[in-house]
């Protein structure tokens, strides 16, 4: 239902990466709102992987920061980061499938420690295309 009323939706030719992984980070935070479940299940992910995540979370961000992949408008390293599949090929075979689902939230998750946002803002695209929309969140 997220998908159908609030669908990735950028207004540019060329969205970015960040555009893409801030629009899944809002919708793992709709789903663990909405369902009030945790980011784990929401994300999907078995102990394990979410266990990896968490103790290099750190070290992935570096990982896409450092291969300069945010502000890429590759849609396929996009996709690579987000979709489902055993690992992130982007970043390594020892990562989670889907981990930009993982930061893209944590940047989400960071966020709102700073302030109050609204849901159908977090999921529209003035806000997963905005120039700012990272610096606000305060996320390292």
């Amino acid at each position: 239902l997220l998908h159908r009323d609030f669908p990735y939706a950028p207004e540019g030719d060329y969205p970015t990466v960040l555009s893409r992984i801030l629009y899944e980070g809002a919708l793992v935070e709709a789903v663990m709102q909405i369902a009030g479940v945790s980011e784990q299940t929401a994300l999907g992910y078995d102990d394990w992987q979410m266990e990896w995540l968490n103790k290099n979370e750190h070290k992935l961000w570096e990982e896409i920061v450092g291969r300069k992949y945010l502000f890429s408008s590759d849609r396929q390293l996009a996709s690579s980061l987000i979709s489902p599949a055993p690992f992130t090929s982007a970043v390594g075979p020892e990562v989670p499938g889907a981990a930009g689902r993982f930061i893209g939230h944590r940047i989400i998750a960071s966020l709102l420690d700073n302030r109050a946002v609204a849901l159908s803002e977090l999921l529209s695209p003035s806000f997963y295309e905005s120039s700012t929309a990272l610096a606000e969140s305060k996320y390292k």
